[in-house]
């Protein structure tokens, strides 16, 4: 599976996905939460991002990573890659976490924007 390593990465200019199943109370700066069974189940899957451009996605599960990142691939976000080392890795590069904020909807899908505790 392709990866981007944290200092890769410009969190202006390239989206950042927390697909963490059990989210904790930080994140990388600017990162944005989806619920991965959404992800996953959303048909088609159209999320607000470029479809020529790099996402680095991280989270909790290494099979959830490479599902979702499979799924925005076959939904042509081809940019799609893992984030070497996942938030432990970005913390560990010095890198600035922040505090977590809502999950974002998949459009089209219902029960999203749930707060995250």
């Amino acid at each position: 599976m392709t990866a981007l390593r944290p200092d890769q990465i410009d969190t202006t200019t390239t989206p950042v996905l927390d697909v963490r199943m059990r989210p904790g109370n930080k994140q990388i700066r600017g990162a944005r939460h989806y619920d991965p069974k959404e992800v996953l189940s959303a048909d088609p899957l159209v999320l607000p991002l470029s479809h020529d451009g790099p996402i680095a996605v991280y989270g909790d599960s290494e099979p959830v990573v490479a599902a979702v990142i499979d799924k925005l691939r076959r939904s042509g976000y081809s940019g799609a890659a893992q984030l070497d080392g996942g938030i432990e890795g970005w913390h560990d590069a010095g890198l600035p976490l922040e505090d977590a904020t809502q999950e974002q909807p998949v459009p089209g899908r219902s029960g999203a924007g749930r707060q995250r505790l």
